[in-house]
């Protein structure tokens, strides 16, 4: 465990942040140079069972059995927002120690959701993903002042992913460049990796860089995960499907009953001023 130490300035005083990481100093240098990190058992067993059966409970109400992906090939399956205030059993992991301590070192202690969504596919239905960046806001010539997005992804696997189920494969280092990966692409890329890994770990990455979830095959399994983006606090919320990450009466309750101040950065209740 590395333990990291941050001091915030405003007009209105100083803040202290001494926070313990779930990581290696070796580890953090790596994510920063590839664009990601992979954090293994992220979660217990017994959260594994209960998202499981939230995320089942929720596509069987949502989706009533059907199959056929919402939003077409370009990213097939099925998509779950909002999920904070959906279901309860969420809240289990708004904070992950072994997840949110990382994302902390590398965007600052101030951080909040942008999204809490879940993505699931089938077995034998060929849906995935094509290759995309989740934070598409660069601009060229950069001006002066301007600043790149800086949002952080945590997927966290609900399944054990096999090449048959579709790997999340990701090209390393392409985060670091403002170029954005062929438009509907679903070949082959130079320096791609398929990340296959066990069910409860995460895969913590950066919002720029390349990636896509492959085809779920015949001889796959139901693959669920969990989509986290965080951002620092002054970020807008993501709508993504028109539904904002928080606000809703879950969070709200959730809200009332704490005095937790990372809960209610995480929630959309920070600020500097």
């Amino acid at each position: 465990m590395l333990q990291k130490q941050f001091k915030q300035l405003n007009g209105i005083g100083e803040g202290e942040f001494i926070l313990d990481v779930y990581a290696t100093q070796e580890q953090l240098n790596d994510f920063e140079e590839k664009g990601y990190l992979i954090v293994e058992e992220a979660i217990t067993p017994e959260q594994l069972v209960s998202l499981r059966d939230a995320v089942d409970r929720l596509i069987f109400n949502e989706f009533a059995g059907k199959q056929e992906s919402q939003y077409g090939k370009t990213f097939g399956g099925h998509f779950l927002r909002g999920l904070l205030d959906k279901d309860e059993a969420f809240h289990e992991i708004l904070i992950n120690p072994k997840t949110t301590s990382i994302i902390q070192a590398m965007l600052g202690p101030r951080i909040q959701i942008r999204s809490f969504s879940s993505r699931v596919t089938y077995p034998g239905t060929g849906q995935e993903t094509m290759w995309h960046i989740d934070q598409p806001s660069w601009i060229e010539p950069k001006p002066p002042f301007f600043s790149y997005p800086p949002v952080i992804n945590c997927i966290i696997f609900l399944d054990d992913v096999t090449p048959e189920m579709g790997a999340l494969s990701v090209v390393p280092g392409t985060h670091k460049h403002s170029k954005l990966p062929p438009s509907e692409y679903y070949g082959t890329i130079e320096g791609e990796i398929d990340l296959c890994v066990p069910a409860g770990t995460a895969i913590i990455t950066h919002c720029g860089i390349w990636h896509r979830g492959k085809a779920n095959t015949e001889k796959g399994r139901i693959r669920r995960n969990l989509l986290i983006d965080h951002s620092p606090i002054w970020m807008k919320d993501a709508m993504f499907g028109g539904v904002p990450s928080w606000g809703g009466p879950l969070t709200s309750k959730l809200l009332a009953s704490t005095e937790d101040p990372l809960v209610k950065d995480l929630l959309g209740q920070g600020g500097t001023h």
